[in-house]
């Protein structure tokens, strides 16, 4: 995987692991493969805390999933590298299952799905990739699912959302796992002590100048071991982005009828253009959403009110000894500096409690309700003319409070379509979303949208 954003955080990066999301629905088992966040300033990132073992033909260990359901292994990736902005958007990823938030943060994580079908989908800060999942009793679906730092806001429909990749995890080229460097950096530190004996063996030298020789020997080439494992990472990195900057497979999602027509979502990697058909006319509605960077509120502290060393969504790990991995004494320069340069690479000063979601937007034809969620809706209605009514959804009522500022005036957008069985029609609608946590965490401080639909 790309870890641009671990190496970013470093001793600070526990809250932006996957892990539950502490609003998502409580019978669902939300898993993570690993621990990643360094506890200390070490080039092993924690191995001996790796929680579930997976293999290619999947989990080789029993989890404590429900009995009957199956696995969804989603590897929540990162594209490209993380740079400082001052316009940053919050962009750590929310996992919905089926409209519901279920996990957030970067890494590998399990989440037990029940028999049927799904739809997975991907926020982060902006309406990002989506895909359809068949599961089966105990069985397993492995999906791969990337999100940039920094995006193209001036784009629309489809190419807005294939800046968001995702797709069977087969169909990316294999990362490397960060547990890598430790075993070939230590194996090159026996090689080159091993070297360091012989050379200075045969050169008849004495006792200390030989242990010296054996030390440097094998420090360098621990390092020159390092420096190429860490090589190694960005070309496979590198290949991967290859890849994904060409087509993938589209996934194919089912129709769904509704009175007077039919409903079903189009995946952004689809570039067929789409026929009427049976006398019914296509009408092509995109839909995405981009979150505004927050606002700056000098009246928030800099120190998060979660504990930094803990995952969100997760009690503090027992194992870790409190005494040496517990909160330390505050120091408010150095909170103001972390927190500033959090906000300039990961939008954000600190990581709220419960990172915020938008709901699916509302979609009305001829008055209407239909199905729609943020993304390429087609719709297949009877031809002529028919209004289509947009609206952004207020947010979700568990992250509103009595104090929470909600702005929706501009938040819909209208449109007269004159649909006919020989011209599919293509609208394109843009929301722009501010959503700032408020200083518990829990709660949002303002909501306020605005929203434009053309064709």
């Amino acid at each position: 995987m790309n870890w641009a954003w671990l190496r970013a955080l470093g001793l600070q990066a526990a809250p932006y692991e996957i892990a539950a999301h502490p609003l998502g629905r409580r019978s669902r088992q939300v898993l993570s493969e690993d621990y990643y966040a360094k506890r200390r300033r070490r080039i092993r990132i924690r191995p001996w805390t790796r929680s579930v073992r997976l293999g290619s033909a999947g989990p080789d260990v029993e989890t404590r999933r429900p009995r009957g359901s199956g696995l969804l292994i989603l590897e929540s990736d990162f594209l490209g590298p993380i740079t400082e902005h001052e316009d940053t958007r919050p962009f750590t990823p929310v996992v919905l299952i089926d409209g519901e938030p279920a996990a957030t943060g970067f890494g590998r994580g399990l989440i037990a799905l029940e028999p049927g079908d799904h739809l997975v989908q991907i926020q982060a800060g902006a309406s990002a990739g989506y895909f359809p999942v068949s599961m089966r009793p105990n069985g397993y679906v492995w999906l791969s699912s990337f999100v940039p730092q920094r995006l193209d806001a001036t784009l629309r429909g489809a190419d807005f959302l294939r800046q968001f990749p995702m797709a069977p995890t087969q169909a990316v080229p294999r990362r490397l796992s960060h547990l890598i460097d430790m075993p070939v950096s230590t194996a090159a530190f026996f090689l080159g002590a091993f070297a360091g004996i012989a050379a200075t063996t045969a050169l008849d030298l004495s006792t200390w100048i030989a242990a010296a020789g054996m030390g440097i020997f094998a420090t360098a080439s621990a390092l020159a071991a390092q420096q190429l494992t860490f090589l190694a990472h960005r070309a496979a990195v590198a290949r991967a982005e290859r890849r994904l900057a060409r087509p993938l497979p589209p996934a194919i999602h089912a129709p769904q009828p509704f009175p007077g027509g039919s409903w079903r979502l189009i995946d952004p990697q689809d570039r067929a253009v789409p026929q009427g058909s049976e006398g019914m006319a296509v009408l092509r509605l995109c839909l995405t959403f981009d979150q505004t960077p927050h606002r700056q509120e000098p009246h928030l502290p800099n120190t998060a009110p979660i504990d930094m060393t803990a995952r969100i969504g997760e009690e503090y790990p027992r194992r870790l000894r409190p005494s040496i991995f517990g909160p330390k004494l505050q120091d408010e320069k150095r909170d103001a500096r972390r927190a500033a340069k959090r906000r300039r690479q990961f939008g954000e000063a600190y990581p709220p409690e419960a990172r915020p979601w938008v709901d699916a937007p509302l979609v009305a034809v001829d008055g209407e309700p239909v199905p729609a969620v943020w993304g390429i809706n087609e719709y297949r209605l009877s031809p002529g003319e028919h209004q289509i009514t947009v609206v952004v959804p207020p947010p979700p009522e568990v992250l509103t409070g009595d104090a929470t500022e909600i702005a929706l005036d501009d938040a819909n957008g209208e449109y007269s379509a004159d649909l006919r069985t020989d011209r599919p029609a293509v609208l394109n609608g843009m929301a722009r979303i501010e959503m700032t946590p408020a200083e518990s965490g829990w709660e949002l401080s303002r909501y306020s949208a605005s929203f434009t639909l053309e064709p």
